[in-house]
């Protein structure tokens, strides 16, 4: 093979890749010309100390190749040439006389149909901007620019949902299988039930193309929400409330805190006969849960103050970290889905008479249970105020072990 033929496959070969990687030991970058937290902590863990070729400070700095190469690589598996991705052919869309494609929610590019929703990139600028890995310096930007060839990339398989996307539906198929199952079989989920007997009586395949059954989706959840565990500290105050409206008032652990096994009824978060301690982090918040558990009935509501005794796992969903695509491995699609997912357990439910719609994350809580046997509560927000409640998983007498009584206070309504 002659040398021009194969200089001419190794540019082409380049081209294909969508980038090329600069000379090693030539260039050096410090973290200071990127916002992205991301890439500046790329950086730090990538350096040496040295000179910024950039501006010129002595600094914790990387080798410009391995940035650009660590850059591309995350963009490339995200994004490609149109022509890569399998789309039809735009004119299969037209009649002979059209000029545009008439497709709702479709259109146009390169001659091919794409989601119209779908960006295509034509420059690197593009990219950067919308992929936060903008440099502040002109000469830096146009020394990784140059590393690039960028013609008419777009997201890969861009017809198919992303994973967070996917996951989204699937439990949102899930909730809507799990209500028809107990409707078709007439479960009384008012009473305790199994969890695995209801899911396996789940027929129908969810998600994308009908890929998953429930037991996979709630189990993939449960997994993904693993991610969230975080310690609640010694001494963290929780608030709990008991209404009665015979004006008869509680300021004793036993009567404020988790309901006795007999007396556990069906919640967002746990079956009949299932007793746990919900709780909130303001005072406020559950006075109005009761009032509105009330329905218009006005009690007097005792309110206790609780304290817990110990440090507590738990899986925080009020502090979810805010996805960014250049998190390590998937963690930012994951993080899309978790925030999306706590919006979808902890929306109003309509069913204000059995609440059959707390049964799908009933069954959830069951699922993550079990992964996670240390994990001692879930936080998540309040439908009514947004602000955090707490879920303990500890019943009328072991919460003794994890929590004590400060005071109390009598609220009249």
């Amino acid at each position: 093979m002659g040398l021009t033929k194969r200089l001419l496959e190794e540019i082409e070969a380049r081209m294909a890749r969508g980038y090329d990687v600069p000379d090693r030991g030539k260039q050096f970058v410090c973290n200071n010309h990127f916002l992205n937290p991301y890439i500046k902590r790329f950086i730090v863990r990538n350096s040496h100390i040295g000179k910024c070729s950039y501006c010129g400070k002595s600094e914790q700095v990387t080798d410009l190749a391995d940035l650009v190469e660590h850059i591309a690589t995350r963009l490339t598996d995200y994004l490609g040439n149109i022509e890569d991705q399998g789309l039809y052919c735009a004119s299969s869309f037209m009649d002979k006389d059209d000029e545009e494609l008439n497709v709702p929610g479709w259109d146009e590019c390169c001659g091919l149909i794409k989601p119209a929703d779908e960006r295509v990139y034509e420059s690197f600028d593009e990219v950067a901007c919308d992929f936060d890995c903008l440099p502040d310096n002109d000469k830096l930007f146009d020394d990784i620019d140059s590393c690039f060839f960028i013609n008419n990339w777009i997201r890969k398989d861009p017809v198919s949902l992303e994973p967070n996307e996917e996951l989204t539906y699937a439990w949102r198929d899930y909730t809507h299988e799990i209500i028809k199952t107990i409707s078709d079989n007439g479960i009384d989920h008012t009473k305790s039930y199994n969890p695995d007997d209801l899911l396996k009586r789940c027929k129908s395949k969810l998600g994308e193309y009908g890929m998953r059954n429930a037991i996979d989706v709630v189990d993939d959840c449960a997994l993904l929400a693993g991610k969230l565990i975080k310690t609640l500290p010694v001494g963290s105050v929780i608030y709990r409330g008991r209404p009665d409206d015979k004006e008869h008032t509680y300021s004793q652990f036993n009567d404020l805190t988790s309901a006795p096994l007999p007396y556990a009824k069906p919640n967002r978060l746990s079956q009949s006969g299932v007793s746990v301690f919900y709780g909130s982090f303001d005072s406020e918040t559950p006075v109005r849960e009761i009032l509105n558990y009330c329905n218009g009935n006005k009690p007097v509501i005792s309110l206790g103050c609780f304290e817990t005794k110990i440090p507590l796992e738990v899986i925080d969903f009020t502090d979810i970290p805010r996805a960014n695509f250049w998190m390590d491995g998937d963690d930012w699609q994951d993080y899309l889905f978790l925030k999306q997912f706590h919006e979808e357990i902890t929306h109003a439910v309509s069913d204000r008479l059995n609440h059959i719609e707390y049964v799908p994350t009933q069954v959830f809580v069951d699922m993550l249970r079990r992964h996670f046997p240390n994990v001692g509560g879930i936080k998540y927000k309040s439908s009514l105020t947004g602000k955090a409640n707490i879920c303990l998983f500890y019943d009328n007498t072991s919460s003794t072990s994890v929590l004590k009584l400060n005071s109390t206070k009598i609220i009249q309504v």
